[in-house]
């Protein structure tokens, strides 16, 4: 059954007799179609940013990834703690800083400072990280993001590294 929607199509629907006729027909088509396409422009290259190297050391058979302290950050650092000493905002030992943190950290613990600042996941290891963490902020109050900056990881993992200090703190103090 022919409903008016398929009546109106055939009455609009074109016959050509040729097959020329045809071909013209589609051409004029697909170029009224094709009039008001958007072409984009191509884009400049962007070139890729650097990327830092890893070093890597050896020990026995087994190579491991070693995150380098980044020099902007260390220097961006020690120029806030300058000012905020000069302002005695902050009052801490000018030799404290925080390379000295994670030394003096990883010598209690018997580490080595590569050792802590590496992505290492063995529980004395992470609770050396964590102890620097917690050093870091509470007796030098840098923020998350510049200690995780330090350290090369993202800030919640310190923030987490932080709190799991506290709480061990807490369990010492009640304990002890």
């Amino acid at each position: 059954m022919l409903t008016w929607k398929t009546n109106q199509m055939l009455k609009d629907h074109q016959v050509f007799t040729d097959v020329t006729d045809m071909v013209s027909h589609y051409k004029e088509v697909r170029r009224n179609l094709h009039k008001n396409v958007y072409v984009p422009k191509p884009r400049a290259e962007v070139p890729e940013p650097p990327r830092k190297k890893k070093l890597l050391v050896t020990e026995g058979q087994k190579t491991r990834p070693v995150l380098s302290f980044d020099p902007k950050y260390i220097e961006e650092y020690e120029r806030s703690m300058a000012g905020l000493r000069a302002a005695n905002k902050i009052k801490t030992p000018d030799s404290l800083t925080m390379r000295e943190i994670v030394r003096q950290v990883a010598e209690k613990h018997k580490f080595g400072v590569v050792d802590i600042t590496t992505p290492s996941r063995r529980l004395k290891v992470v609770a050396a990280r964590h102890e620097a963490f917690y050093r870091m902020r509470h007796e030098l109050g840098i923020s998350y993001p510049r200690i995780a900056a330090f350290f090369g990881m993202d800030h919640t993992s310190v923030l987490h590294g932080v709190s799991n200090h506290e709480k061990k703190l807490q369990k010492e103090k009640a304990n002890g």
